[in-house]
């Protein structure tokens, strides 16, 4: 580890700091990375179950099924988006969730909510 990375212990966890101001870490079923401008992707080991807190906040839900894949779309009213595709034997194929407040249990659970939502609780 070069001086200008530094990684930090974090309960049954870490993150490293890198010196282009990235980072990564990792906490349980989750790991995650930030890049240099700002932007975070997670790791999921698996996923368990997709919850959305407010259907009420959903104003379009799109589902496609094939031989190949079951594939769920969800536009929320402030414009964030959900995308999530499996086989159908359950193995995860996309799961990305933009513009929307996500919470992550260690257990695999996810809930998902409008930032709309997010910011009038």
């Amino acid at each position: 580890m070069s001086k200008e990375q530094k990684e930090y212990k974090i309960e049954d966890g870490w993150i490293t700091k890198h010196a282009d101001g990235s980072m990564t870490g990792g906490k349980g079923n989750v790991e995650f990375s930030v890049d240099e401008d700002g932007v975070g992707r997670s790791f999921l080991k698996s996923i368990n179950s997709v919850a959305i807190h407010n259907i009420t906040d959903i104003t379009n839900y799109a589902i496609l099924r094939d031989d190949t894949a079951t594939s769920h779309y969800i536009v929320f009213r402030d414009g964030g988006e959900v995308r999530l595709s499996y086989k159908p034997d359950g193995r995860l194929l996309e799961f990305t969730v933009s513009r929307a407040a996500v919470k992550i249990a260690n257990t695999g659970h996810i809930l998902i909510k409008c930032k709309a939502s997010e910011e009038n609780s």
